[in-house]
């Protein structure tokens, strides 16, 4: 499905077996609207299910202009009022939960739930954070020269990744040709503007959210689970922090059903 918002020509998909609640899924650096398709199932039969392709992935334009963090957050704001006159869930992945926080913290008031699964708050450090940042422009550059076959090559060597390694074979595959399916300018635009380097440290602003939140991360992924601790310590009480055994970074592919179970049980 297509809707063009604020100037974007969005394209979400949905599965829904009910008239139950909006949870929209907003997924990570090189995913796609597909990427839910198996998990968005797992949820279906209680909840809308409404996966988008975030601008530069999948079969979302890149806009006309550069959007900040922040803009992207008022764009998605846009397209949530447009499906839903009631605040909605909204579940993030990765660089999908960073902006799902911006969300949260710019258009509250729309949103009634949030879930993070391997989800930063920022760098706090400066210095490290402009590191980031060059870095990141580094591998934009990269990218546009060397083209998107190298680029997926070189990101499933990521130590981050790693556990992936324990999935079956075909769902290996059938990631790698959704990650293949993005643009290299797409995903050179993405880094040069919504990587973690270019986010501001949002860590003392999580007192600001008054709405229930949901953190996730899998056990191997140690990284993220000390930054959800963080995060819960900072969310006053209005937070669960949840670390899901036997997955990595994705444990919404690495152990789907668990993941699921922790949604379903929070959002009912």
């Amino acid at each position: 499905m297509r809707i063009r918002v604020n100037d974007i020509d969005w394209h979400y998909e949905e599965w829904s077996d009910s008239t139950g609640q909006p949870l929209l899924l907003l997924h990570g650096f090189t995913g796609s609207a597909q990427s839910w398709s198996s998990f968005a199932k797992l949820l279906s039969p209680q909840y809308r299910m409404i996966a988008l392709d975030l601008p530069g992935h999948g079969k979302t334009p890149l806009p006309d202009r550069r959007l900040s963090l922040w803009e992207l957050a008022d764009a998605l704001g846009e397209f949530i009022t447009s499906l839903s006159s009631t605040p909605i869930n909204v579940l993030g992945y990765s660089m999908g939960g960073r902006i799902a926080l911006h969300l949260a913290l710019k258009h509250q008031s729309i949103l009634s739930r949030l879930i993070l699964i391997g989800a930063s708050p920022g760098i706090a450090d400066e210095a490290e954070r402009c590191k980031r940042k060059e870095l990141d422009s580094s591998l934009a550059k990269a990218i546009r020269e060397q083209g998107i076959n190298w680029f997926v090559d070189f990101w499933e060597r990521q130590p981050i990744f790693q556990s992936q390694k324990s999935l079956p074979a075909d769902q290996r595959e059938r990631l790698r040709e959704q990650r293949l399916r993005n643009s290299s300018e797409g995903l050179a635009y993405a880094l040069e503007n919504w990587s973690s380097g270019k986010q501001e440290n949002l860590l003392p602003r999580l007192s600001e959210l008054t709405l229930p939140v949901l953190l996730l991360a899998g056990e191997q992924d140690s990284k993220y689970s000390a930054i959800n601790q963080q995060m819960h310590s900072r969310l006053t009480g209005n937070s669960t922090n949840i670390v899901i055994q036997n997955a990595g970074h994705a444990a919404q592919l690495e152990q789907p059903e668990l993941t699921a179970e922790y949604i379903r049980s929070f959002l009912s």
